[in-house]
């Protein structure tokens, strides 16, 4: 039985499952931080708010740029972290970069 980190970080041929972990961890305490700091930033104390929105940020980029290495992409890919969920999404959609050039679909 596959586990949800297994899913999300599949390099070809095995399943990385500690940096599975580290990678979902990092998304997910991003997710956390940022959201907090918005519920925060809505109330009195603006700056505590937006630092913890910056820290979240930063700790999403920073999964998301593992998980896009992982799939043999460029890490800039990891700033679609800046987009939250909706970034999440595009990033699982990207095809792994890791298929030889003879295998490779899509346009050229």
């Amino acid at each position: 039985m596959t586990t949800a980190v297994q899913i999300l970080v599949h390099v070809p041929g095995k399943i990385v499952d500690h940096f599975g972990k580290r990678v979902l961890k990092l998304i997910l305490h991003g997710m956390i931080l940022r959201e907090t700091g918005i519920a925060i930033f809505d109330t009195s104390p603006r700056l505590a708010g937006m630092l913890l929105i910056i820290v979240g940020t930063a700790v999403i980029i920073s999964g998301f740029r593992l998980y896009a290495k992982a799939r043999g992409r460029s890490a800039a890919w990891g700033f679609l972290g800046i987009y939250g969920s909706m970034g999440l999404i595009l990033l699982l959609l990207l095809k792994n970069g890791n298929v030889p050039a003879g295998e490779a679909s899509g346009f050229t």
